[in-house]
């Protein structure tokens, strides 16, 4: 069976009210394709068509009674958007937000459940719509700037929001609410060449993660759980050839995965909470998009990629806190051992990754940098 997804997706995911993860991507034909497992942290079912015709990847929420939500940008430049009757149903037809968007949507979820959704509007400025207490979605809000890249949302320790942003000259910025409103929009520095990727320590202090100009992942954090960053970048190492992405073991280690100069899929990863980053490994595989981390309802971290034959993977912590299985092809009854990527034939590409090998690290990991650009 041929892949019904498009080259070069971005995953998005959300739990259903029961548990059962479900994924979201965009197909061949430009509209939306869902899977999702069969019981909450069980084996998947097949891919369903969602209809709609995206000029976007999409982004997916839970509303707070629990029903999923999935949110693209259409054909006419504005928001559309498509949510289950009820909670692990099926699903309403597409309805538009409006606006004229660029780049791909951002949903989150409030404190209090609520989602909102930010995009990238017209001259590059920030915009957002939220949901009232009567769950309608207010008006698009505009909080300025010029991004450069999709929005990185995070919830700090005491619940207010905080947006992170690349901007025009490459920077990193942030802006977060107040009690009536918003921040203004706050210089983090550095030279940044990718998308950025955030997490939250055990501690409750948020960090962000971003490529540098030399290739190699770079890491700052709150200096307590809400406040100012520091000033510094932490230098990861390795050579990333994707946007990271982030995730959270159950003990609160943090672990960030990215596309290494092979192809493959590695990991860097605290040695304890809020502690430091011990050795990258790789996951093996040859990757042509950005990879996603999202967690189970038991907790386990899974991870999915697109291989170079277009086919959508994904890895799983075989126990909460434990190792990681082998990669599968998202769909039931399919599925294999060890690397399953189509290995390449084109001249002059990258070779398949080989069995132990591991060209990522290139220096010690910790080490202190004032800005990525250095």
């Amino acid at each position: 069976m041929l892949s019904p997804l498009s080259t070069n997706i971005k995953f998005a995911t959300a739990l259903n009210a029961d548990g059962r993860l479900e994924v979201f991507a965009r197909g061949v034909n430009d509209g939306v394709y869902h899977i999702w497992q069969q019981a909450a942290n069980s084996a998947w079912n097949t891919y369903h068509w969602l209809g709609g015709v995206l000029t976007s990847n999409p982004a997916a929420a839970r509303y707070p009674d629990g029903r999923v939500a999935v949110f693209v940008r259409g054909t006419d430049g504005a928001l559309h958007t498509k949510s289950q009757l009820a909670p692990n149903g099926g699903w309403s037809d597409w309805a538009s937000l409006g606006g004229e968007i660029f780049g791909d949507p951002v949903a989150a979820n409030l404190r209090d459940g609520r989602v909102i959704v930010f995009v990238r509007g017209t001259e590059g400025r920030l915009f957002y719509k939220v949901q009232a207490p009567n769950g309608i979605f207010t008006d698009w809000i505009g909080l300025g700037g010029q991004i450069t890249s999709d929005p990185v949302v995070a919830l700090n320790a005491d619940g207010r929001l905080e947006v992170i942003v690349r901007g025009a000259n490459s920077n990193l910025y942030s802006r977060r609410e107040l009690g009536n409103g918003w921040s203004d929009w706050a210089n983090l520095g550095g030279t940044i060449t990718s998308y950025i990727a955030a997490g939250q320590h055990a501690d409750g202090r948020l960090a962000v993660f971003a490529r540098g100009t030399d290739y190699a992942l770079y890491t700052k954090a709150q200096v307590a759980p809400g406040g100012a960053y520091t000033a510094n970048w932490t230098r990861l190492g390795g050579h990333l050839t994707s946007n990271p992405t982030v995730g959270r073991y159950s003990d609160g280690r943090l672990a960030a995965f990215a596309r290494g100069a092979n192809g493959a899929l590695y990991q860097i990863q605290q040695a304890s909470p809020n502690g430091r980053w011990v050795e990258w490994r790789s996951h093996g595989g040859y990757l042509t998009n950005n990879p996603l981390v999202s967690r189970q309802a038991d907790g386990r971290l899974a991870l999915f990629v697109q291989g170079n034959d277009d086919v959508a993977y994904y890895s799983s912590q075989v126990s909460v806190g434990g190792g990681w299985s082998a990669w599968i092809i998202l769909e039931r009854g399919r599925s294999v051992l060890g690397t399953p990527f189509k290995a390449l034939a084109v001249e002059g590409e990258a070779p398949a990754p080989v069995e132990g090998e591991d060209i990522m690290p290139e220096i010690a990991p910790g080490t202190p940098v004032p800005d990525l650009a250095e």
